[in-house]
């Protein structure tokens, strides 16, 4: 599914991306959910599928971590250096730990969570944008921060 809307990071070290990631799997988690889907993007989806057709994982929580570095340790990728792209049926965003070290939130709609994300980014200085697509193009806008303390 394309998305038009996107909050993007500015580029982050290797050791961070790692932290985003149990940040994101921490939030899923604290809002019930007990499992996720990864998909392995460019360029380590190369390696991982045995087709070209390649699918989502649907993994426990706690064993996306281990998967992702199964897969490094294969040599198939590395998390930060290749896309990798994470999401939850029941939410309407995906997000994508990104082969040029930021991390992007794909979505269509504004949703609580993303907000969440977003406020916690713009906290640690990771400079989140939100870029929209319209007519082909991408432009950018002010990152929206609001709190929704409490909420899905």
């Amino acid at each position: 599914m394309e998305r038009n809307r996107q909050i993007v990071t500015k580029e982050l070290p290797s050791e961070v991306i790692w932290q985003e990631l149990h940040a994101v799997l921490a939030a899923f988690e604290s809002r019930g959910y007990k499992e996720a889907e990864i998909l392995f993007g460019w360029a380590w989806g190369n390696h991982v599928y045995p087709t070209k057709d390649w699918e989502y994982f649907r993994l426990p929580l706690p064993e996306i971590e281990l998967r992702i570095k199964q897969e490094e340790a294969n040599q198939n990728g590395k998390l930060g250096s290749d896309d990798l792209y994470l999401r939850q049926s029941d939410l309407p965003f995906e997000v994508q730990f990104c082969h040029e070290s930021d991390i992007h939130i794909w979505f269509e709609s504004p949703f609580p969570l993303i907000d969440v994300l977003t406020s916690d980014w713009k906290a640690k200085g990771y400079a989140p944008r939100e870029l929209v697509k319209q007519n082909e193009k991408w432009t950018e806008r002010q990152a929206r921060v609001v709190c929704w303390c409490g909420r899905k």
